[in-house]
């Protein structure tokens, strides 16, 4: 089901709390962060969500990601990741208020835990040569259609011919890796040993190769205003937006202003 006007306002109400948390935890450990994504676009453009949005986007450099994922979290509060919760099947983490039930229609049939949440994605070097690119964005698509293969009617919504690529592409990630949990708990743990370079990949993103940056883009933060709340946003911001959005200042037509989250289950 999508959300109507009054459950969207509860839900961003409740997301901007987990930001909240998030920042917290993030100064008390000395953790670098910024925003990313919709939420990087929405602070920049609109100085907190985008109005149709229904998310917020986070990303951590690897080894703060998983010092992150070692912490004990607040009362209320649950980090979901393949550390905590093997069978999430994710390669990013959620941080989740407890206290509600938010059951997305793409995870609905998952045995896991199911809340309001905001997404945090860890941020790994990426080969600066061609051959070590090819064979590191083949295995990160594998990866990818390997976790999109874990969720119901992933792409119903998409166009026909799109739809059959994709389901082609999650079915050979299928025969290629059977046991799910355990490839994705492995591709973990060796993008922990990447090289160092001069470039960087927010892995579990949403975009592609649009999902690559030049590691100065992250390299410094300044502070913007999101619904209110201080928040990091990477100094190279424009380089940023430019790639994953082009003129992202410019709204985009009326009939493409929609969230992508769906719901079964909304209520806090």
């Amino acid at each position: 089901m999508e959300l109507n006007e009054e459950q969207l306002k509860k839900l961003k109400e409740l997301e901007l709390e987990c930001l909240k948390v998030f920042i917290s935890l993030c100064e008390e450990n000395d953790l670098r962060w910024c925003l990313a994504g919709g939420s990087l676009l929405g602070a920049v453009r609109h100085q907190g969500f985008i109005p149709w949005d229904d998310d917020i986007d986070l990303i951590m450099p690897r080894r703060d990601y998983d010092v992150l994922c070692r912490l004990k979290m607040p009362e209320h509060y649950f980090l979901q990741c393949l550390k905590t919760e093997p069978a999430c099947g994710i390669l990013f983490a959620k941080l989740m208020n407890t206290d509600t039930v938010f059951i997305e229609s793409s995870r609905r049939h998952m045995d896991i835990h199911h809340g309001v949440s905001v997404d945090i994605f860890p941020v790994d070097y990426y080969p600066d040569h061609v051959l070590p690119d090819m064979v590191c964005w083949g295995m990160h698509r594998l990866m990818h259609y390997r976790m999109r293969s874990l969720y119901a009617d992933a792409h119903e919504i998409r166009p026909f011919l799109r739809k059959v690529c994709i389901e082609l592409c999650m079915s050979a990630s299928k025969l290629i890796l059977p046991d799910a949990q355990r490839a994705l708990i492995r591709y973990e743990q060796k993008l922990r040993h990447t090289k160092k370079s001069s470039k960087v990949i927010i892995t579990g993103g949403a975009y592609g190769r649009k999902d690559i940056y030049e590691i100065s883009w992250l390299g410094y933060c300044r502070k913007a205003l999101f619904e209110g709340i201080p928040v990091n946003i990477p100094v190279r911001f424009d380089e940023i937006l430019r790639q994953t959005y082009g003129d992202y200042m410019t709204l985009p037509p009326a009939e493409e202003r929609k969230g992508h989250h769906f719901a079964e289950v909304f209520h806090a």
